[in-house]
């Protein structure tokens, strides 16, 4: 149950981060072809010239992502495009691989703490929340501020990721041993 619930999880991870990166997207091109008009080719109309212009229209559009233009605001939305682009292919992955894990670990941790009842447990399960809950919170403004192309510093996602690992590491470490249970 709990597996299938972070299956979902991944799957809301996925899609929100593909809409903020695609909501960036959308704003980076309509300003790009208000620049450049000749960008602009409705498949509906002309599918002929559509389809025959798609390669060199790609490659300007690759082209005017890569370089920065003069305009403040189309280099502020080139660079959030590219960001969050960054951040979708780097925490999707994590977030598919690393949330089954967590959930488990998390399943596991819970069941074994209340399964010895301890007073203790209880405290260190609220303690674990609160720990994962900060690291999250951390890793998200963090994200946050990449992807809008605010300043940020880089060590802010390895610092939270270590820090929910660490989090997962001790609250594995301690459902197998009879720390954390004052009925043990």
């Amino acid at each position: 149950m709990l597996t299938q619930l972070s299956l979902l999880a991944v799957g809301a991870v996925a899609i929100v981060l593909a809409a903020w990166f695609l909501a960036a997207n959308q704003r980076w091109i309509r300003l790009v072809v208000t620049d450049e008009p000749d960008l602009r080719v409705d498949p509906v109309a002309d599918p002929k010239r559509w389809f025959g212009t798609a390669g060199p229209r790609l490659r300007r559009l690759l082209e005017l992502l890569r370089t920065p233009a003069g305009q403040p605001e189309l280099d502020l939305a080139r660079r959030q495009t590219i960001n969050r682009l960054i951040t979708f292919c780097v925490l999707a992955p994590i977030a598919l691989f690393g949330l089954p894990v967590a959930a488990a670990i998390l399943s596991f941790y819970s069941t074994t703490e209340f399964k010895r009842g301890g007073l203790i447990g209880a405290i260190f399960l609220i303690v674990l929340a609160g720990v994962l809950g900060y690291w999250l919170y951390r890793l998200a403004l963090a994200t946050l501020r990449f992807g809008n192309g605010l300043a940020y510093r880089t060590t802010e996602f390895a610092i939270s990721i270590f820090g929910i690992v660490a989090a997962l590491v001790v609250a594995w470490l301690v459902s197998g041993s009879p720390i954390g249970s004052a009925s043990s």
